[in-house]
């Protein structure tokens, strides 16, 4: 690790040209600052009613020189100093769901340089993507007594978002993520205690045993949650981290010779394929190449990249675990659902979840509003209602669940779960307030007040569950192969995550980034990290 250290006097009144000349110069040899902090090149901004004017940076960075400093104060009376930092380590991330591209902009704030590589992308809809089929609501699933860590990081994950909702609401609404009132009902004999997550979620309260219930609950509590829709969530998180200067290959790799094989297979796409790092590419589209033999290249790869040696490789793989890493701990939990529209629609968008075996729920598929419109236009029925972005303030698509099938690898949706969950939802829809007496019925008072469920959709979906729980550790993994010679690679796995994939993405790549930091830190000739 070697410091540059440029130590620049400014006067206060001359100090509104110099910056701009200063990141000028920066640019032009190639360094960037990296915004690990709330500091921005692009909108200098300058506090005139103090005596230290400060500098916010917001440009992503570009390159691999980085600078690293909390805010700097400029001042007539002592002198501001800039590190300049080595080139950061290069991380690849195999998987491209929900884990993999909040790891990717995890580790991109953290000021690393990331590729990412996966056969499946957003916008794709196999059953082998586990992340759009989820019902994507934040309902931990983690108990104090068992997973201690997990309830940590599902509080990581509901703080992420509600600050966004809170601090950000258009940049929310265009991930896809809404604040949601969630109602649990539950079949205990005894009064609902306060579960350990009451002091860390908003609005939190038990319901009076007397309010209506579906059959068997007698005990139901509510408080304010995050309802995501995946399709939207999962393009933001993507096109963040391109923004960010994240690469994509889109591939297969081979799973028949072991880890060791894989990760070597890896490791040689990201060094022949050229690809730029600059914001607005369309990677991960289904346009890249697709690798799936272990020494055939991706058509339209090129040669080059000949530098860009990657330090650690973080697997988040998900089910595709199971064959990639051996691990016989890995295997399917298979989710039923149906996407239905509600006539009329419900007046406000609610999560309700009835917590029996199987679960029962019913899920708003919120879409995000247009830039500056303010109509409730709902889904125009001849559009695709998976991809629909006409749904402003409330909506008529619904996403109504479930099931918890172990061991179950089909991918065709069951007639018989379709009408048992239907009949379980409409008597949870009903008792839980979503649709009332008066919901099918003109403002005139006429209609029949019924209420109408449309099936759009019978889907189902296949959860990453694995025994003994989810997996996040590092490997030393031995790799070889033309060009690379022989060496050891940390693979930091992370992956088993089961149906809590969404609510603790965030506080689960936390964990990978303290892992990747401190592999990085043991490594002879380290790469600052």
């Amino acid at each position: 690790m070697f410091f540059m250290v440029v130590t620049v006097y400014l006067g206060i009144r001359r100090s509104d040209c110099v910056i701009p000349m200063l990141v000028a110069f920066f640019t032009r040899v190639g360094v960037e600052v990296a915004d690990t902090y709330p500091i921005a090149l692009a909108n200098t901004k300058y506090d005139r009613t103090s005596i230290h004017p400060s500098i916010h940076l917001s440009a992503p960075p570009r390159s691999s020189h980085l600078i690293h400093h909390p805010p700097i104060f400029l001042s007539a009376h002592r002198p501001a100093v800039v590190a300049i930092k080595a080139p950061m380590a290069h991380i690849l991330i195999i998987g491209a769901g929900v884990i993999g591209l909040q790891t990717a902009n995890t580790l991109l704030d953290a000021g690393y340089k990331v590729t990412i590589l996966a056969k499946h992308w957003p916008g794709d809809e196999d059953i082998g993507y586990t992340s759009p089929w989820a019902g994507a609501i934040w309902r931990t699933h983690a108990s104090p007594d068992k997973d201690l860590e997990q309830c940590e990081w599902n509080i990581q994950s509901y703080n992420h978002w509600i600050s966004i909702v809170d601090t950000a609401p258009e940049e929310a609404e265009q991930m896809g993520i809404r604040r949601v009132p969630l109602t649990i009902y539950s079949n205990s004999p005894h009064p609902t205690p306060r579960p350990w997550y009451t002091p860390h979620v908003q609005q939190f309260s038990i319901l009076s045993r007397s309010s209506p219930m579906p059959n068997p609950a007698n005990s139901a509590h509510t408080f304010s949650s995050i309802a995501i829709n995946p399709s939207t969530y999962l393009t933001a998180l993507l096109t963040r981290a391109k923004h960010r200067g994240a690469k994509t290959i889109k591939a297969e790799l081979p799973t028949s010779h072991g880890l060791s094989s894989a990760i070597s297979t890896a490791l040689r796409l990201v060094h022949s394929c050229d690809i730029p790092r600059s914001p607005g590419r369309t990677e991960g589209n289904g346009e890249e190449e697709e690798v799936l033999e272990e020494d055939e290249k991706g058509e339209g790869a090129e040669e080059g990249v000949g530098d860009e040696e990657v330090h650690v490789v973080v697997n988040c793989t998900g089910l595709a675990a199971k064959r990639l890493c051996g691990d016989e701990n890995v295997h399917p939990i298979r989710g039923q659902t149906l996407l239905v529209r509600i006539t009329p629609a419900p007046s406000t968008p609610r999560i309700l979840l009835h917590d029996t075996s199987p679960v029962t729920y019913i899920v708003p598929r919120l879409h995000p509003r247009p830039p500056n419109h303010s109509s409730t236009t709902r889904t125009d029925p001849n559009t695709d209602p998976t991809t629909d972005t006409t749904t402003v303030t409330g909506t008529d698509t619904y996403l109504l669940g479930g099931t918890n099938d172990k061991d179950n690898w089909s991918c065709t949706p069951d007639a018989t779960v379709t009408a048992d969950i239907l009949g379980r939802c409409g008597e949870l829809m009903g008792k839980g307030g979503l649709v009332g007496r008066d919901e099918g019925r003109d403002k005139d008072g006429g209609g029949d007040g019924k209420v109408g469920i449309e099936v759009l959709r019978e889907m189902a979906g296949l959860r990453p569950g694995r025994k003994g729980g989810v997996r996040v550790e590092g490997e030393d993994v031995v790799v070889e192969g033309k060009g690379m010679g022989k060496r050891e690679v940390v693979v930091v796995h992370q992956y088993g995550h089961a149906g809590a994939g969404y609510q603790n993405s965030v506080g689960s790549a936390g964990k990978v980034l303290r892992i990747v930091r401190e592999a990085l830190g043991k490594c002879k000739g380290r790469v600052d990290g």
